[in-house]
């Protein structure tokens, strides 16, 4: 995935960590707006960038925490 891939949309880049007690919190709204966008369907793109030392730990966390969107680590 490249974020040429997403030219022509609102391309929303959030940089977050499971170890970051706001950016998790943050995950049930983003969940709500991703969903929103694509009833709309609108033209957007919620990227989340792991700022998590190992890939193993983002990847332990989203299989307990649904993030239906593009994950980068």
């Amino acid at each position: 995935v490249k974020i040429s891939d997403y030219r022509g949309k609102v391309a929303v880049l959030d940089i977050w960590a499971t170890w970051c007690g706001p950016c998790v919190a943050m995950i049930p709204h983003e969940r709500e707006l991703v969903k929103r966008m694509n009833e709309a369907k609108a033209p957007f793109a919620l990227i989340s960038l792991s700022a998590d030392d190992k890939l193993d730990t983002l990847k332990e966390f989203l299989e307990k925490t649904p993030m239906p969107w593009t994950q980068w680590w």
